[in-house]
């Protein structure tokens, strides 16, 4: 792979293109099926726990909780990116405003996380 990848770098810019068009939902994809496992481990071990945080003043909950939403929401569709590409092209451009509103979401909770009071400890 590694040889045959070097080739077509140096062949020109169509490989970018084709690697582009034809990896991009599948490493998407990929992507979000490792984050969503780690965001539910950590929700797993958040609820196994006596509840001693205050989860509205901890950043990593709003983190987790809005990367959790943000690839919950969008891999279904990714999954089927390709198909709609080839079957339903008019289509693909105004659904792809899924991916804005999650991201929309994402972001408002980066923001929540980061205007959480930090605990003072002694």
């Amino acid at each position: 792979f590694i040889p045959f990848s070097i080739y077509m770098f140096f062949t020109g810019p169509a490989f970018y293109q084709f690697v582009f068009q034809t990896t991009k939902s599948t490493v998407y994809t990929i992507e979000a099926i490792i984050l969503l496992v780690f965001c539910l481990f950590y929700f797993i071990e958040l609820f196994k726990k006596p509840p001693t945080l205050n989860l509205k003043n901890e950043p990593v909950f709003w983190i987790s909780t809005g990367t959790l939403f943000f690839f919950a929401g969008s891999l279904p569709y990714s999954v089927l990116e390709n198909h709609i590409i080839r079957n339903y092209r008019d289509v693909y451009f105004h659904s792809y405003s899924i991916f804005y509103m999650f991201y929309i979401l994402l972001f408002l909770m980066i923001i929540r996380a980061y205007l959480c009071k930090p605990e003072k400890t002694i």
